[in-house]
C-alpha cells in the first residue's frame, strides 16, 4: 500500500493564473509595468471595501509604512495578539519600537478585549488584531478602546480574508488594513501584500513613501525618506487570476472544514474551530483544539506524522521567543499551546480528509499507537493501486500488440534497465536530435544528461517510456506521465517516430496506447502534449478521437544554447506552426471546459 503524506497547506493554480503570469512577462514593462497592479490594487479595495489598495513586496514592508504614514516614533508601544504569525512583533522591533503582547480568547484565539484594555498604556499607540486563521477578531470593543484612548487600529486582516464581522468584510473596520499574498496564504501571488485604507492622506502618504519618497510635483526629485518595496507585475497577474476565482477557493475551505466536522463530530476530548455568533470565518485552516488534559500535542502530531498526515502547531505564544520576555497572557499558553493545524490546502478532498479523520479516530482512542493503520478509500486507494501498478508494469517491461496495415506491432514498456543500455540511450538522443520539436526545449543534451535522465526512470513512480516496435526494430517512441489520481487523468507526450515510420502507425499506435490506459488504469481521461506544426496535431487528434484542443498555447522563444517553449500566444511570438496544443480523450464522454494541461 502507498500512501504519500497529505500536505498541510498549498495554493489551488489554475491555467488563469499561468495565462496572466505568461501576459504580464510578455507585455507588463516599461509603460505598462504597472498595469497588473493598478488592477489587483482596485480588486482588493473592493473585496476589503476601502477606498485605496497599495500593492508591496511583503507584509513586513506594508506595516512598517503604516507605522511610518501613523507617524509612530521609537519607544512607542504597539499591542499585539500573543499568537499571531511573528513577521508582526519583527516589525516592531525594527521600527523602533517596543511590543505589548495581550492574551487571546479561549474559543478563537484572536486578541481578547479585556486584555487589550489592560495592556492600554501611557505609550501606546497602536494596536494590531490579527484574524486568526479564518475567525474574524471582535473589532467593535477593540475599535472603542481606541477610540477612547487615541489608539491606531491596523487590520492584520490576512487569514480572515472573506470572512464578515457583523456583516462588514474583514480588512475594511481599521486604520490600515494589511493583506498578504505568501504562498499558503488563503489567496497567493507567490508572495508580496495590500496595505488598504480610506483615509485619502494615509494613502497618500503611503504611495509617496512606497515610491521611495519622490515629490508628487517631480518624480526625480525625492524630499522624503521613503523605501522601495512595490509588487511586481507578475505577482499582480497571478493574485488578479485568484480574486477572479476567490468565491471558488473559499467555498472549498468551508467545504473541507465541514468534511471534519462531519469526520470527528462524534470524537470526544476535542473540538474544532468556533462557529461565533455574527461572524463568519474564511475556514483558512481547521483547528483541532486537544481538550483533554490527557492529550498531549507533541505526541499527537508525532503520531500523525507516523501516520502520513502533515500537521502544524498554532503560532506558538510571541513573548515565549528568546528575543522577548515572556507575559502573563495564561490563555495563550494553555489553550494556544493545546492546539493543531490540520491539512487543508485548497486542493484537498473528500477522500483525504476522511482518511485523516480516522487516523485521528485511532490515535486517540489509543495512547499507545505508534501510528494509524488505515486503509485509504476512493481517490486515495485509486492512487496507491495505481502507483503500485505502475511499478509492476515498469519492471515486467510487458508487450501489447496491435495491428496496422495487416502487420503486427506492439508498445513495449521499458523496464529502467533498458533505460541505461548504451544502444537505447544512444536511439532515443538521436530521436531527440532529429525531432527536437518534440521537447519544451531543444537546448542540447549530453549522452551523459541523457543517462542520468535515464537512471532516474525507475524513481519516477508515475512515468512511463514505451517504444512503438515491430519484430525488427523500434518505429518510435513516446512517454506516459502526469497521473491525476483525482481526477483519474493522465497525460502522454514527446511522441516521437522515425521518419521512415510506416504511415498512419503513429495514429494507430496512440489509439491502442488510449485504449489500453483505459483499461488497465480506469481512466476518466487522457491528454496529449503535441509540439510542432498545428497542422499535424489537428490531424493526428481527428485521427485518434480526440475531442477537443485547448485554448492555452506556448510560443517558442530563443534562449541561450537553444529555444524553448513559454506559457500563451503572444501577437508576434512565434508562427502558428510554432504552437504547442493540448488535446484529450474523455473516455466518460465530452469534457466541456478545455485547457487541460
Amino acid at each position: 500500500m502507498i500512501i504519500d503524506p497529505i500536505p498541510l497547506s498549498g495554493p489551488s493554480i489554475g491555467h488563469r493564473e499561468i495565462e496572466l503570469a505568461a501576459e504580464a512577462g510578455g507585455v507588463g514593462w516599461n509603460t505598462r509595468a504597472s498595469q497588473h497592479v493598478r488592477i489587483f490594487e482596485r480588486l482588493m479595495a473592493d473585496l476589503a471595501h476601502q477606498s485605496h489598495a497599495l500593492a508591496l513586496n511583503s507584509a513586513h514592508a506594508a506595516t512598517r509604512l503604516a507605522f511610518a504614514c501613523l507617524g509612530l516614533q521609537p519607544d512607542d508601544e504597539v499591542l499585539l495578539p500573543e499568537i499571531a504569525d511573528p513577521f508582526l512583533a519583527s516589525a516592531v522591533v525594527h521600527s523602533g519600537m517596543t511590543p505589548v503582547f495581550c492574551d487571546v480568547d479561549p474559543v478563537t484565539l484572536t486578541m481578547a478585549p479585556s486584555a487589550v484594555e489592560s495592556r492600554i498604556g501611557p505609550r501606546s499607540r497602536c494596536m494590531i488584531p490579527t484574524h486568526l486563521y479564518g475567525q474574524p477578531c471582535d473589532m467593535n470593543p477593540l475599535i472603542q478602546l481606541a477610540h477612547e484612548h487615541g489608539i491606531f487600529v491596523i487590520e492584520n486582516a490576512t487569514q480572515g480574508m472573506c470572512g464578515l464581522y457583523h456583516g462588514r468584510p474583514v480588512g475594511s473596520m481599521g486604520n490600515f488594513s494589511i493583506f498578504a499574498f505568501e504562498p499558503d496564504a488563503p489567496v497567493t501571488a507567490g508572495g508580496g501584500a495590500v496595505l488598504l485604507t480610506s483615509d485619502d492622506r494615509l494613502a497618500a502618504t503611503a504611495r509617496k513613501l512606497a515610491g521611495n519618497g519622490s515629490s508628487a510635483a517631480n518624480p526625480m526629485v525625492i524630499d522624503a525618506a521613503g523605501h522601495n518595496c512595490h509588487l511586481s507585475n507578475l505577482q499582480a497577474a497571478v493574485g488578479i487570476a485568484q480574486l477572479e476565482r476567490i468565491k471558488e477557493i473559499f467555498k472549498q475551505k468551508r467545504t473541507i472544514f465541514n468534511w471534519y466536522k462531519e469526520e470527528l463530530k462524534y470524537t470526544d476530548g476535542i473540538r474544532l474551530n468556533a462557529t461565533v455568533t455574527h461572524t463568519l470565518s474564511s475556514r483558512w485552516m481547521t483547528v483541532l483544539f486537544l481538550e483533554n488534559p490527557e492529550l498531549d500535542r507533541p505526541d499527537i502530531m508525532k503520531r500523525l506524522l507516523a501516520s502520513k498526515v502533515h500537521c502544524a502547531p498554532v503560532f506558538y505564544p510571541l513573548s515565549h521567543m528568546p528575543l522577548f520576555q515572556q507575559q502573563d497572557n495564561p490563555v495563550a499558553y494553555s489553550v494556544g499551546t493545546r492546539a493543531i493545524v490540520l491539512p487543508s490546502g485548497h486542493n484537498r478532498n473528500k477522500d483525504e480528509i476522511a482518511y485523516v479523520g480516522s487516523v485521528l479516530r485511532q490515535i486517540l482512542a489509543d495512547p499507545d499507537l505508534p501510528a494509524a493503520t488505515v486503509m485509504p478509500r476512493g481517490s486515495l486507494k485509486y492512487k496507491s493501486d495505481t502507483l503500485e501498478l505502475l511499478a509492476s508494469i515498469k519492471r515486467e517491461g510487458p508487450r501489447i500488440p496491435f495491428v496496422h496495415a495487416g502487420k503486427e506491432y506492439a508498445l513495449r514498456v521499458v523496464t529502467p534497465k533498458v533505460a541505461v543500455d548504451k544502444a537505447f540511450i544512444d536511439e532515443i538522443l538521436a530521436l531527440r536530435t532529429a525531432h527536437p520539436e518534440a521537447y519544451l526545449t531543444n537546448v542540447p543534451i549530453s549522452r551523459e544528461e541523457l543517462t542520468a535522465i535515464m537512471h532516474g526512470y525507475e524513481r519516477s513512480r508515475d512515468f512511463l517510456l514505451f517504444v512503438i516496435a515491430d519484430e525488427h526494430r523500434n518505429w518510435g517512441s513516446f512517454a506516459l506521465v502526469g497521473f491525476d489520481f483525482k481526477t483519474r487523468e493522465c497525460k502522454t507526450e514527446a511522441l516521437l517516430m522515425h521518419d521512415d515510420a510506416p504511415k498512419g502507425l503513429a495514429a494507430a499506435a496512440s489509439i491502442k496506447r488510449d485504449e489500453w490506459c483505459g483499461e488497465t488504469f480506469g481512466l476518466e481521461g487522457v491528454y496529449n502534449h503535441i509540439l510542432g506544426s498545428n497542422r499535424k496535431s489537428r490531424l493526428l487528434s481527428s485521427a485518434i478521437g480526440y475531442s477537443f484542443l485547448n485554448d492555452v498555447c506556448l510560443y517558442k522563444a530563443d534562449i541561450p544554447g537553444g529555444w524553448t517553449y513559454r506559457p500563451m500566444h503572444i501577437a508576434g511570438k512565434g508562427k502558428a506552426e510554432d504552437i504547442l496544443i493540448v488535446s484529450g480523450k474523455r473516455f466518460g464522454g465530452e469534457k466541456k471546459e478545455t485547457g487541460h494541461e
